[in-house]
């Protein structure tokens, strides 16, 4: 009576049980249980391997006579298709190896007689004419086939213990290099260092806050307040010329026609200074009230403006009698704001604060940043987790299929 069925006999009057395995122990522990299965599949499959490879190598000879060949009609067409056919057969078995390994050698094996069976339709025709050392050929390969059939049969529903421990084996490789990546995610976790950004980010902002109780802090507002009020008088010094300018803008479009298109001589530097009234450039005016007083008198003779207008105009006109007096004020405030520019600047508070601001947001960058790289491996570390539990719920699936009891693999 077979072993197997006695045991499992036997496995009928008796209750399944769990069963541990510790995960490095899974492959002896399989090897352990299943020896004489494992050496009775494996003495199968040898046998037949070795009558494979013995085929295979009786094909080889089988083809290596073709070389010269003759056909007895000496058909030249019949001869170069052998030829052709030996070429590329011979080629065919010197890129094919045959592996040791059972799984791998049936799908070389299946490779190899596909490829030499690849004849186009002309071919096969004129092979099988060109007699027995052809016919010999054809022979062996499909004897070969029929053992290749055998050996694939075989490893389909026979070699199951060796399916296996392939699987096992394939499997806990897979495990080591899962636990090898979360070791590597370990070590790289660890050389992220969160406190010291902490601490750092805490100490620059108290360096912040120290910094915004500086006593200088209340001297740069009065300086910065002292120089805004000049920049408001000086901008309504401009704003008087500007508003003067713009009074006179009508008259003195109608005076430059007079002057350009009719008899009226005003003299060059009279008319530089209507020009750069004109044109607003304030600073590049020379006034006086002569030159003024020459300017008004035209636009009342020549009867240029309107009553209304020409008052308006002379009002305008009396502010860049004295431009000399507005331009000083004006060059004075740029002054005293240059110096209080310069006082502001040797504080170097701001410039100070932006510097520690800046350190706090590049700290802040670095924590979110080192902070994302630990979330990361954290999820990847899960990920890896899950993986490994499933490839030991794989693992016990598949002992479980060989073994009466429950198979547990234990992960240390």
């Amino acid at each position: 009576m077979p072993k197997n069925f006695l045991g499992k006999l036997r496995n009928l009057f008796r209750e399944k049980k769990e069963r541990n395995v510790l995960l490095e122990d899974v492959i002896d522990f399989f090897k352990e249980e299943k020896k004489d299965q494992l050496e009775a599949e494996k003495a199968k499959a040898e046998e037949l391997k070795k009558q494979l490879k013995e085929k295979f190598f009786v094909l080889e000879k089988k083809v290596e006579k073709l070389e010269n060949f003759k056909s007895v009609s000496e058909k030249p067409r019949i001869d170069d298709t052998v030829e052709n056919f030996y070429r590329t057969r011979l080629k065919l078995f010197e890129k094919t190896d045959l592996p040791e390994d059972f799984f791998e050698l049936e799908k070389e094996l299946e490779d190899f007689i596909n490829d030499f069976e690849k004849v186009k339709k002309k071919e096969q025709i004129i092979l099988k004419r060109a007699g027995e050392e052809v016919d010999q050929v054809f022979k062996e390969l499909r004897e070969l086939k029929k053992i290749s059939n055998m050996f694939s049969n075989l490893i389909e529903n026979n070699l199951k213990s060796v399916k296996t421990i392939r699987s096992l084996k394939r499997i806990s490789k897979e495990i080591e290099e899962l636990k090898a990546k979360a070791s590597n995610l370990k070590e790289r976790k660890k050389k992220i260092d969160i406190s010291t950004l902490e601490k750092e980010i805490n100490e620059v902002r108290k360096d912040i806050r120290e910094h915004e109780k500086d006593d200088r802090w209340e001297k740069l507002k009065e300086l910065k307040k002292e120089k805004e009020e000049l920049e408001d008088r000086k901008k309504n010094l401009k704003k008087d010329l500007s508003s003067a300018a713009s009074n006179m803008e009508r008259g003195i479009k109608k005076l430059v026609y007079e002057v350009e298109n009719n008899d009226l001589e005003l003299g060059k530097d009279v008319m530089t200074m209507v020009e750069n009234i004109r044109d607003r450039n304030f600073g590049s005016i020379q006034g006086s009230s002569e030159k003024m007083g020459k300017v008004i008198d035209a636009v009342e003779k020549r009867n240029i403006l309107g009553k209304r207008n020409f008052e308006n105009f002379r009002e305008a006109a009396k502010t860049f009698e004295n431009i000399e007096e507005y331009n000083e004020k004006i060059d004075e405030f740029d002054k005293n704001i240059g110096s209080i520019n310069e006082q502001i600047e040797e504080f170097s508070l701001e410039r100070e604060s932006k510097v520690l601001k800046n350190r706090f947001k590049s700290l802040e960058r670095d924590l979110k940043a080192e902070k994302n790289k630990l979330r990361n491996i954290d999820d990847e570390l899960k990920r890896n987790e899950k993986e490994i539990d499933k490839k030991i719920e794989k693992m016990e699936s598949n002992l479980n299929k060989c073994f009466f009891d429950e198979i547990l693999v234990k992960n240390n």
